[in-house]
């Protein structure tokens, strides 16, 4: 038994009832910021109850909440990144605060094109109206702090699939990896791809007819790696 999509607004076939009842469960706990039960309770969430992409993008949004109470910031960001991959099966206010938030993240965390890719993201969102106007006036300060970072610097260490896609701000860039290793490297542009090096350390410089590029890394569990961009802006 599932109810009706209009449950949560989403554009998908529903939620379980079983889903709902743990949902609000989980919700009541996050407010009486009793974590650990959260914990527990998400655990059962995703193993009992998340079936199809609905349900998948409910529980990515109510682990971001989780992971931002309680101050694990590696989680929080996955969580939100997902979500808002699945954000057509969100509601229209759930789907818009996980973009919002998501943005505010990746310029965190300098993570600069990214932010522009949520931003477009967000503008697409049906219902969401976000004018002209209004997307102008997001996108600007993005491409100033763009602009007057010549140099960015960002670190990921990996997690769950072992598996970073980064995407590329500037023509050069330096990368490290400070702890364990990596299996795979490569440069993805919507008009190519290119292998890169594995080794500790490493340089790329983005072709310039290579358009909307990510560097894409694989390693092994709990690496950290770091990124130094500098160079033109891609």
């Amino acid at each position: 038994m599932v109810y009706d999509k209009s449950f949560f607004g989403s554009n998908n076939d529903g939620i379980s009832v079983g889903f709902s009842k743990r949902y609000e469960k989980i919700n009541r706990l996050l407010a009486e910021k009793k974590f650990k039960d959260v914990d527990e309770q998400l655990k059962i969430l995703v193993e009992t109850n998340t079936r199809n992409l609905t349900e998948q993008a409910i529980s990515a949004w109510l682990h971001a909440i989780y992971y931002y109470q309680t101050s694990q910031w590696h989680e929080y960001g996955h969580q939100v990144a997902v979500a808002n991959i699945l954000r057509d099966y969100l509601p229209t206010k759930m789907a818009i605060t996980t973009a919002q938030n998501l943005l505010t993240w990746q310029m965190y965390i300098n993570e600069y094109t990214g932010a522009l890719n949520t931003l477009d993201s967000l503008r697409s969102i049906k219902n969401a109206n976000i004018s002209d106007d209004i997307y102008l006036k997001m996108r600007t300060p993005i491409l100033s702090t763009i602009k007057d970072n010549t140099e960015i610097e960002i670190s990921k260490e990996l997690k769950k699939n072992n598996i970073w896609v980064y995407p590329v701000t500037r023509s050069e860039l330096a990368i490290s990896v400070t702890r364990g290793s990596i299996e795979v490297a490569q440069l993805r542009c919507n008009n190519g791809v290119q292998s890169l090096s594995i080794a500790a350390q490493f340089t790329v410089s983005v072709p310039s007819h290579y358009l909307q590029c990510n560097l894409l890394i694989k390693g092994e569990v709990n690496s950290i790696i770091k990124v130094q961009e500098s160079g033109v802006i891609h």
